[in-house]
């Protein structure tokens, strides 16, 4: 099941390193733009996925992870069905900095030897921020900066992965991003791309993100209908119209068929509220 954790103490600014969240077996949503507010690592648990930087793009491979600074801009989407990463959000000072670690860069990769291993220190490090013990900042800062150590060790020779993406496959997915709450047709999406026939792009598109494009919108307006239903408590028959769907028998079917569970109970688990 999914867990994410947030720090009370992201203001403490004594520590060399202060955690601030955490996330165990998190869903990458389909596609996504963002900066990062503080500096995070990820590490892939499940299935792969791209990230861009500019021009500069990236697979993260199963048992492989990135480190990605503050305030670095950046683009994210599955490399097919899903993506599922645990993470860590952090701040530190410039003491830490000073060191000569990989902190330093915009992003750096690294694979590792024993990715269960990490999983285990990146649960722990959330634990602490679950369980809001007195001074748990200075017992998440500890594991923190050990963990940060443990990766430097594995970032000796650091392998990358760069993937080769056709640049009207990222153009139909901005198009997408833009427009998942109209209609959008494969007519549509041929100009987003520049003009191909609507067999090259269904061929093109499954090659490069595993999923046919009327399959990937539906991912899409589903992932938005999950963030709406964990992040606010607007009522579901507005989610179903923000999330792009027209039908709502249709957004109810395939809603479960995503995730397993109701709107309703998905949003009452999201809350921590028992059945």
């Amino acid at each position: 099941m999914p867990l994410v954790y947030y720090s009370d103490t992201a203001s403490n600014k004594a520590l060399p390193i202060c955690v601030t969240g955490g996330g165990i077996d998190y869903v990458c949503p389909s596609a996504s733009k963002t900066s990062s507010e503080n500096s995070q690592i990820l590490i892939t648990t499940r299935g792969e996925g791209i990230i861009a930087f500019g021009e500069e793009i990236f697979e993260i491979k199963q048992g492989c992870g990135i480190f990605i600074a503050k305030g670095t801009e950046y683009n994210y989407r599955p490399l097919g069905n899903e993506w599922t990463v645990d993470w860590l959000e952090f701040e530190y000072s410039s003491a830490m900095e000073s060191e000569g670690l990989f902190l330093e860069k915009k992003f750096a990769m690294f694979s590792l030897k024993d990715s269960d291993a990490y999983r285990e220190k990146i649960s722990d490090i959330c634990a602490e921020i679950a369980l809001g013990r007195p001074r748990m900042e200075y017992a998440a800062s500890a594991k923190m900066y050990s963990f940060i150590m443990d990766l430097c060790c594995e970032m000796i020779a650091v392998p990358t992965f760069p993937a080769k993406v056709n640049p009207a496959i990222d153009a139909i997915i901005d198009y997408i991003n833009e427009n998942y709450m109209n209609e959008i047709s494969l007519a549509d999406l041929c100009r987003a791309a520049g003009g191909m026939s609507e067999q090259y792009l269904c061929r093109l598109f499954k090659h490069s993100t595993g999923m046919r494009p009327v399959e990937y919108i539906l991912k899409k307006r589903i992932d938005i209908a999950r963030s709406h239903l964990e992040k606010t408590d607007m009522p579901i028959s507005e989610v179903v119209v923000r999330s792009g769907f027209n039908n709502t028998s249709y957004f109810y079917r395939n809603f479960k068929k995503f995730t397993g569970k109701s709107p309703l109970l998905y949003r009452q688990r999201a809350m921590g509220i028992e059945e």
